[in-house]
């Protein structure tokens, strides 16, 4: 862990150095070839579901958001009800058209399978259900996705109908979900659905603590997972402020203050690299629109 430090302050130092050299030396050249870095998508995959409904829009619903997207005098401008209401529905019916397919359905719902695995990850690993169980609840959460995605299809202009049917669906998952679970694992299901966050946060801190640091017990976890729920608009346990951590020991207190120490010059690294990359965006527009005007 002593070594982490040394590596972002380093990480940092680079970035800086090659900013430096791009501003003077990299982007002129880039521009006057037409030359422009890529970039790689990582779920560049032959049959990307996203892209496939993307492409799959009605043209009326694109000629809807093409013209609601022309600039006014302000710059900004929105849809009126009409308009959205005009687009909702094409987007619904294009959607539902889209998943009639046999090899669409089967690739958009092998995604939500890959989605909701990911999101319930943390659950997972902090439950004690059988695998059998975890297998069961994810058809089930599928099961719900496409249920509102047929809600969303046959009253897509009717709001109280919209929310009466999506209850229905929240309502049998529940059901379902209850009895699959136990009534036990299903309030546990429950208050991980409400405070996905603070399960995330702990689940990150418990994974990244120092090899040599005490493990928290059950008592302990359930407490520091408490205070992240009272404090649920953060997204890290180093982000807390002003908390009362006695029921951790002064060995695990130590660890907490070096693990914050590192989130903290983590964050700054990513800030530092994103403020990097906005800034090398609006340097090389600047060079194309003075080209532009040569």
């Amino acid at each position: 862990m002593k070594y982490i430090k040394f590596i972002l302050i380093l990480s940092i130092s680079v970035l800086l150095g090659y900013y430096i050299y791009i501003r003077v030396t990299g982007l002129r050249s880039d521009t006057q070839s037409n030359k422009t870095p890529s970039i790689v998508d990582k779920n560049n995959k032959s049959k990307d579901s996203q892209n496939a409904i993307l492409k799959t829009t009605s043209k009326k619903s694109q000629v809807i958001i093409n013209n609601e997207s022309k600039s006014s005098k302000n710059g900004k401008q929105q849809l009126n009800r009409e308009q959205l209401a005009a687009y909702t529905r094409q987007s619904a019916l294009a959607f539902a058209g889209w998943l009639n397919d046999p090899e669409n359905f089967k690739a958009y719902r092998a995604q939500a399978i890959r989605d909701i695995t990911n999101s319930q990850s943390v659950f997972f690993k902090r439950s004690s259900l059988t695998t059998d169980q975890k297998k069961q609840l994810i058809e089930l959460l599928v099961d719900q996705r496409f249920g509102k995605v047929d809600v969303l299809t046959v009253a897509y202009d009717d709001p109280k109908s919209r929310y009466a049917l999506s209850e229905e669906v929240d309502v049998t998952f529940e059901t379902k979900m209850t009895e699959l679970l136990g009534e036990e694992n299903a309030k546990l299901y429950d208050d991980f659905s409400k405070n996905t966050r603070a399960w995330n946060a702990l689940d990150h801190f418990i994974s990244h603590l120092d090899e040599n640091c005490p493990p928290l017990d059950s008592d302990q976890e359930a407490q520091l997972l408490e205070i992240l729920k009272q404090n649920n608009s953060i997204q890290s346990v180093a982000e807390l402020r002003n908390v009362d951590l006695s029921f951790l020991s002064s060995e695990q207190i130590s660890y907490y203050n070096e693990y914050i120490e590192n989130e903290n010059l983590i964050k700054k690294a990513t800030d530092l690299d994103k403020e990097f990359r906005n800034q090398e965006a609006t340097l090389k527009q600047k060079i194309l629109n003075s080209d532009k005007n040569k």
